[in-house]
């Protein structure tokens, strides 16, 4: 199958004018609609965000992860999906950090990936991160936390440079009503 663009510039233009179309002129995620619960998602999203792209920097420059000399060779952009909290952190650092990068919302990446010759699904032009909270629990872990009457969120991040190379983690975190703590880190 011949490749819907050109170069990453190309993919890139396309998408971005896919998100302006989408979001209808409007770039920016409305910060003041967050509730406290999620302000807290916002700041563990965009740590775990930074992570991330330091790991990006780091590998490249120390060549210990080859995949990144590809990404970095074909300019590919790094395309970021997350939920709301995860959208306001990213804007920010991306527009901070690295303003190649385009940031959408679990929801605009839905319908652009049922675009299928839009999506450059085998990720010759990106390569992807994500991060969103779910209330779903993993099955081992579900009926022992229902019965403390507490509540938990999971943190689900990871990423994909090639087809063939991903990474993901889920972390356990516990909202008290003023902050979330973390209660297992890595969990399956």
């Amino acid at each position: 199958m011949e490749a819907p663009y050109a170069d990453a510039d190309e993919f890139a233009a396309k998408l971005k004018l896919f998100l302006l179309d989408f979001r209808e002129g409007s770039d920016v995620p409305d910060r003041g609609r967050l509730d406290s619960l999620s302000r807290w998602q916002m700041r563990v999203s965009g740590g775990a965000l930074l992570k991330f792209l330091r790991f990006v920097k780091d590998a490249a420059r120390m060549e210990s992860v080859p995949e990144l000399k590809e990404i970095e060779r074909a300019r590919k952009r790094l395309v970021g999906i997350f939920d709301e909290p995860g959208s306001i952190a990213a804007h920010d650092i991306f527009r901070m950090f690295r303003p190649s990068s385009i940031w959408m919302s679990t929801e605009e990446w839905s319908i652009w990936t049922a675009m299928e010759a839009e999506s450059d699904a085998g990720l010759q032009f990106h390569f992807r991160y994500w991060s969103w909270w779910s209330r779903e629990m993993p099955a081992a872990l579900s009926d022992d936390l229902a019965s403390t009457g507490e509540d938990y969120w999971l943190h689900c991040e990871g990423y994909r440079l090639l087809a063939e190379k991903a990474s993901r983690a889920n972390h356990l975190w516990r909202w008290n009503g003023a902050r979330l703590e973390l209660v297992i880190e890595d969990i399956e």
